[in-house]
């Protein structure tokens, strides 16, 4: 996040990523042009001088509410469109490789939306927790008559959330959110400072059967999405495997529920496990690696056997992680970026602490 003002934040997002030099400088740049509701439909390939690979001679880009189609040539070119996405445009460009659209996974996550228990609130009126008592000083005597101690807004809530990342001995992130919503509703009754959303977020397991397979690009059948690209049907089972660290990861967010309050008796808040795809962590289908045989591109993003073609995103994000998938896309595609400029990046890997 980016505080904005003691009020608001912005959640990072591409502008954040950017910083207002790269984002406002862009605009002006005659070698930078952005293209609103225009897909690319294809990567048009041809061999290599020597024939030993290929290149993407062009990108073939339409606009289906125009009807115009764009050819974009350039020495390098980059994919990102989401990981699911970039696997159907490199599907509908012919390109071909066993593991692409494989080791799709997503992260298991539990969920419930609480209120404050009373307890909680006699504790933050006791000044038990020193941290935040010039706040609460200063919200008691602005509004004495409130007998809610927590501010509506301003810096220290608003935005209030709690972060535990992974451990070794519990493979799961936690989130703790001060929100009065679940996934775009709010129907609770109940003051807003007084709702507390809890997220954990597993470590999944990637299997090369979780995939996404799509319908071949000429396919006689006629089935394409609505923009005309090939169909995606997906394929995932979670493995059995998963199922000790999901129980452990339910035992745990109930036991910190528990703590902090009551869940709002509604049956979409309890203690739950949400279907697979809710926790918006999608990663896999265009993995890098170090071998053509379980991977899309080498550890610099470049895919195998196309010289100048590169991928984005989370989608090539090797291993099942138990994080936010942002930050890691943004460093693979650093390491990307280095590589394109012909920069070294033996020293940008990261041996994992067992």
């Amino acid at each position: 996040m980016k505080r904005v003002n003691d009020q608001y934040v912005d959640w990072t997002g591409p502008s954040v990523i950017l910083g207002d030099k790269l984002a406002e400088a862009a605009k002006d740049d005659p070698n930078f042009t952005l293209k609103q509701e225009t897909i690319c439909k294809k990567l048009h390939f041809e061999k290599t001088a020597d024939g030993t690979g290929q290149t993407v001679e062009y990108a073939e880009l339409f606009n289906p509410k125009t009807g115009e189609t764009t050819k974009v040539y350039a020495d390098t070119f980059v994919a990102c469109c989401g990981q699911v996405h970039t696997a159907q445009l490199l599907a509908a460009s012919g390109f071909e490789n066993d593991a692409l659209g494989r080791y799709l996974c997503t992260q298991p996550l539990y969920f419930t939306r609480l209120a404050f228990g009373s307890d909680f609130i006699k504790r933050i009126k006791a000044k038990t927790y020193e941290r935040f008592d010039d706040v609460i000083n200063a919200w008691q005597e602005k509004n004495p008559h409130d007998p809610i101690p927590i501010p509506r807004s301003g810096k220290g809530s608003g935005e209030v959330q709690c972060w535990i990342p992974v451990q070794k001995d519990r493979p799961w992130h936690c989130q703790i959110h001060n929100d009065n919503f679940y996934y775009g509703t709010n129907t609770s009754p109940i003051d807003d400072r007084l709702v507390v959303g809890l997220r954990w977020f597993a470590v999944p397991k990637m299997s090369e059967e979780n995939r996404v397979t799509f319908t071949a690009p000429d396919n006689a059948d006629g089935y394409f999405d609505m923009m005309g690209m090939p169909q995606p049907t997906f394929h995932y089972v979670e493995e059995h495997a998963d199922v000790e660290t999901i129980n452990a990861m339910a035992n745990d967010i109930s036991k910190v529920a528990s703590y902090i309050g009551t869940p709002i008796p509604e049956e979409a808040t309890f203690v739950q496990y949400l279907p697979g795809g809710n926790a918006l962590h999608l990663h896999g289908c265009n993995r890098i690696g170090t071998s053509i045989d379980d991977s899309v591109a080498d550890s610099n993003c470049k895919t195998w056997g196309v010289n100048n073609l590169y991928l984005g995103g989370s989608g090539v994000i090797p291993k099942g992680i138990g994080c936010n998938p942002t930050l890691t896309a943004v460093a693979l595609a650093l390491r990307a970026s280095m590589d394109i400029l012909g920069l070294d990046t033996s020293d940008t890997f990261h041996t994992p602490v067992e």
